[in-house]
């Protein structure tokens, strides 16, 4: 009897142990501060010049509600490519939990006109950094914002054009004439096909055949890179231009390594 007496003891001060310790209720005592994902990939469409794109990233709270507000702090990691000012703002240097939330909102804001073209991707590198009455979570203490800039083609700038080049070389060409079509290019986001480069030079100088070609559309600017002279071969185009979709008119500036060049002012009919 004595016997069953001590382990009957042992057992309850085994149990009423557990009970005390309560695992459960000693994490719920941490708050823990996270971000809920690694990576953001943030692509703004670049409708206009002087755009602000608002965006943000979600911060979350492990454990506990903070009881009152809780402040962390917001760092831009050294590795970051975007440069605040002129691709990013970030109104705050920290984020708010408001007491009893579990979740809030970083905010930040991505400058459409600091990026040079739709090739230009920066990252900014965000880090939770906690503090004596908060922790930061070991996973997912800093998040990867991938921003990059799109700019659809409009599908007004397709059609035909009436074209009057000047500013020609060969000097007595200026003032030529022609009509060209403005096609899409099927599997290219910027390319856009054009059927005369020359802008009416080959055709009423010299007689010969209009020169097609693929220029680029990037964000309201026209790119030519060497774009082939398929009438002539082994020569190149380059130039630049502009779309104004509100008067529908184009305007690209070319020459080759030949010496030809003008100034084609494309106006839709």
């Amino acid at each position: 009897m004595k016997k069953l007496y001590y382990i009957f003891l042992a057992l309850f001060t085994f149990s009423f142990g557990c009970e005390q310790e309560d695992v459960f209720e000693l994490e719920e005592s941490n708050t823990l501060v996270y971000f809920p994902t690694t990576s953001v990939n943030e692509t703004a469409i670049l409708t206009g010049p002087g755009q602000i794109v608002q965006s943000s990233i979600t911060v979350t709270v492990i454990g506990d509600a903070p009881s009152s507000e809780l402040e962390v702090a917001v760092i831009v990691a050294e590795a970051s490519t975007a440069i605040e000012g002129v691709h990013y703002n970030l109104p705050s240097s920290s984020v708010v939990i408001p007491a009893g939330e579990f979740s809030t909102e970083l905010e930040y804001e991505v400058i459409l006109d600091g990026f040079e073209s739709v090739d230009d991707v920066r990252t900014l590198i965000l880090e939770l950094q906690g503090s004596a009455t908060s922790g930061v979570a070991e996973q997912n203490l800093s998040v990867n914002i991938s921003m990059n800039i799109s700019c659809p083609i409009p599908e007004t700038i397709y059609g035909t054009y009436d074209v009057v080049t000047t500013d020609t070389n060969p000097a007595g060409c200026s003032g030529v004439t022609n009509v060209v079509t403005i096609e899409p290019v099927e599997g290219s986001i910027t390319g856009i096909s054009i059927s005369d480069i020359t802008g009416g030079i080959y055709k009423n100088c010299y007689g010969a055949d209009d020169n097609p070609g693929v220029i680029n559309y990037k964000c309201g600017e026209i790119i030519l890179d060497e774009v082939p002279d398929v009438v002539y071969g082994s020569d190149t185009f380059n130039g630049s231009g502009l779309y104004d979709p509100s008067t529908g008119e184009i305007t690209i500036t070319f020459s080759n390594s030949y010496g030809d060049s003008g100034t084609s002012v494309l106006v839709k009919q």
